[in-house]
């Protein structure tokens, strides 16, 4: 199965990376280049054209991109922490 990864390159990705390409063909968009040998595509999950362009021929999607925390502005500073619900 040919399989796109979106934010191929990011820390949940390298470890999903590993087990799905012992598999699968994988293709991995990101703006960065993934640490695993897998084929590369640069762009972006927001960029709907390129996306979509990189999907052409896989069978399935895996997305795990998202944010980054650890600069100003991202999304931890969007969605600050709230104090848990007690249940029950």
């Amino acid at each position: 199965m040919r399989v796109l990864v979106v934010g191929g390159s990011g820390y949940v990705a390298g470890l999903v990376l590993p087990m799905l390409a012992r598999r699968h063909t994988i293709r991995v968009l990101d703006r960065r280049p993934p640490p695993h040998e897998v084929e590369y595509v640069a762009g972006s999950a927001v960029d709907y054209g390129g996306l979509r362009e990189a999907a052409e021929g896989m069978d399935a999607v895996v997305h795990c991109a998202m944010g980054s925390t650890s600069r100003p502005g991202g999304w931890t500073s969007r969605y600050p922490r709230t104090p848990p619900t007690p249940t029950g």
